[in-house]
């Protein structure tokens, strides 16, 4: 008898999923394919920003930017959970106790598109999170030389009612993808000087970084 289930099609290239690999286990749908997840290969890594040690998931490579791509430019919602499979419980315990608080976008690219992309990644994690910042301006980063990236700071103000943070906070800021970082550095120096204790930051994509070390999926020192 044939049986009733609904055929899984992987969400980025649509192959019929196979039987499921050993990350099924901490996903009840991971929703991709084995052929795709091995050409994710995500890794926690960091990367420094000035002296300031960030984290990063993937190097800038075409398959990544193709996928990114679909989920932000194209809308394609349902690829939301695939970016943090299967690392989302590892990510959750390594930077327990912070506040996610993800880099502003646009309000006419999320209007657009339907949604926050960087919001909806992220929500996978069993992280509180708390939108604090708003863009000012509505130019892109990619649309800037790397002086006026620099100045990124001019274009970030707290969201009304934000500006009060809590004395002594840890926070983890997200992002999709790092370039120069001048995004992360602005609000984590917005954040110490509001009394923050301590800030994180975590992207998908670090664009120049090569490589990277490896970093033990366990929790912070000090939790």
């Amino acid at each position: 008898m044939r049986s009733r289930s609904p055929t899984r099609r992987c969400l980025i290239c649509g192959a019929e999923s196979c039987s499921p690999g050993w990350h099924s286990l901490l996903e009840k749908d991971r929703g991709i394919c084995q052929s795709c997840f091995a050409r994710l290969s995500p890794s926690l890594r960091s990367f420094s920003l000035g002296g300031w040690k960030a984290y990063y998931l993937y190097d800038y490579g075409e398959f990544f930017r193709s996928l990114l791509y679909l989920f932000k430019g194209c809308g394609d919602y349902a690829l939301a959970p695939v970016f943090l499979l299967p690392l989302a419980p590892f990510l959750s315990l390594r930077f327990l106790g912070r506040v996610l608080v993800p880099a502003p976008s646009s309000t006419e690219g999320d209007s657009k598109r339907g949604y926050n992309h960087v919001i909806e990644i992220f929500r996978k994690l069993s992280l509180r999170m708390e939108p604090i910042f708003q863009k000012t301006s509505s130019v892109k980063q990619s649309d800037l030389s790397e002086s006026e990236r620099g100045k990124v700071r001019d274009r970030l103000a707290f969201l009304p009612g934000k500006e009060c943070v809590p004395k002594g906070g840890r926070f983890l800021l997200v992002d999709d993808v790092a370039t120069t970082g001048s995004t992360l550095l602005a609000m984590r120096g917005m954040l110490l000087e509001k009394g923050a204790r301590d800030v994180a930051a975590l992207v998908l994509a670090h664009v120049e970084k090569k490589g990277g070390n490896a970093i033990a999926f366990a929790p912070e020192e000090g939790q």
